[in-house]
């Protein structure tokens, strides 16, 4: 009997180290073809290929193992961010929203009297036709998805409001200009910072388009620190430092745009953060003006491929630009959608669907870790935030005249 039983557990260990070696094979071999499609040139004897594969490998586990549950919303998938570490994958969550200073109110709502709305909504809406909208932002190790965010919008709403005068607006300029004395978000630039302090600096400085300053995707040097002559936006207007009266970005409310101000040139007559964690502000907001940036608690996003994405993560740490909402016609699911700044490698062609209810701004948690998501430096240990990822807590939507005013 106890040869027997030696036999059968000696018999058992075999078979389990076959299907790890053949688990372990089609893994590789699955990682050379990610090689091969994403352009990875690791060399196979090195150490980086062995964490590379490691990691890729992990994440081939994690996918299969969510793509198995039989009532999942959403399909999980392999993308170019496969091989990437969580250090790596937080670092282009580089946005960290908001969040007020101490003594301010974190969860005060207040009504914006320019998103007042009688008219009930549309069942679905959407600014997916634009086509400022119609090429996704690359990002790339960057953590600028707060400038990447911002640069949308203005895109989107010159598109919307200005017609034959839309222009583009320069995310490296952004990234290199921006300054962040009370670490907003990060430590400015590839390093974190928020679209209430791009809005404030455009307000100020206006704006380089993306034709004159093309993106880098490095924290290179601000035009108006550098001594070369060259004629930036700022340089033209008289303006040669950035302004530092921090006046209270974190509370919700209207920005207006002085008419001498070079973002006023540029068309922008004022930008607003939205109230808190309000559901029907950011549909007023979204429907009346155009896309919005909001932010968003976005770890588990590097997995995402298809359907509507559901989380109970509360830790806002990514800028995103909401450009419409739906509702799926079989799963009756509700949803957001969301372009982010990944690629169109990445998601529903650089999109994801976030899952939406009627009843958000009372799907609220706690951000227990702010100084990682949406806080400044000195600021609370703690913040409520609602909605699927958080997406309620921290909107924001720049205001140019309605064509009706452009033409007074």
């Amino acid at each position: 009997m106890k040869t027997t039983l030696v036999a059968y557990c000696f018999s058992f260990c075999i078979i389990a180290q076959a299907l790890r070696d053949q688990e372990q094979q089609r893994h590789a071999s699955a990682f050379h073809s990610f090689m091969q499609q994403h352009g990875r040139t690791y060399d196979r004897n090195s150490l980086e290929y062995s964490r590379r594969f490691a990691l890729f490998s992990q994440t081939l586990t994690d996918v299969e193992t969510h793509n198995q549950k039989s009532n999942r919303l959403w399909t999980a998938g392999i993308n170019h961010l496969s091989d990437r570490n969580q250090t790596e994958l937080a670092g282009l969550r580089g946005w960290r929203g908001g969040a007020p200073r101490k003594g301010n109110d974190a969860i005060h709502i207040s009504k914006s009297s320019f998103l007042e709305n009688s008219a009930p909504y549309p069942d679905s809406f959407s600014w997916s036709g634009l086509h400022s909208l119609s090429q996704v932002r690359n990002q790339r190790a960057c953590g600028s998805c707060w400038a990447v965010a911002t640069s949308t919008v203005l895109n989107a709403h010159s598109e919307i409001h200005q017609g034959d005068k839309q222009r583009t607006f320069s995310e490296q300029e952004l990234v290199s200009c921006v300054k962040n004395p009370h670490e907003c978000g990060g430590h400015g630039g590839c390093r974190g910072a928020t679209v209430e302090l791009a809005l404030k600096y455009v307000s100020n400085h206006g704006l380089s388009t993306e034709e004159e300053r093309p993106y880098q995707g490095v924290d290179a040097r601000c035009p108006t620190d550098s001594n070369a002559g060259g004629q930036s936006m700022l340089s033209m207007q008289g303006v040669h430092r950035e302004d530092e009266s921090m006046d209270d970005m974190s509370q919700p409310g209207i920005h207006q745009v002085h008419p001498s101000k070079p973002g006023a040139l540029l068309g922008l007559k004022a930008w607003e953060r939205l109230p808190v964690n309000d559901y029907d502000a950011l549909m007023g907001a979204l429907i009346k003006h155009g896309p919005v940036a909001v932010s968003a608690a976005a770890a588990g996003w590097s997995k995402y491929e298809s359907g509507i994405f559901t989380s109970v993560s509360k830790t806002v740490d990514h800028a995103v630009t909401l450009i419409g909402y739906g509702q799926e016609d079989k799963s009756k699911a509700k949803y957001w959608l969301i372009q982010n700044s990944w690629t169109d490698r990445w998601g529903e062609h650089g999109r994801i669907r976030l899952h939406r209810q009627d009843t958000d701004s009372k799907n609220c948690g706690t951000d227990a870790q702010p100084e990682l998501g949406t806080g400044c430096k000195g600021g609370h240990k703690e913040v409520t935030v609602c909605g699927d990822c958080g997406v309620l807590y921290d909107s924001v939507v720049p205001h140019f005249p309605h064509a009706v005013e452009r033409r007074q």
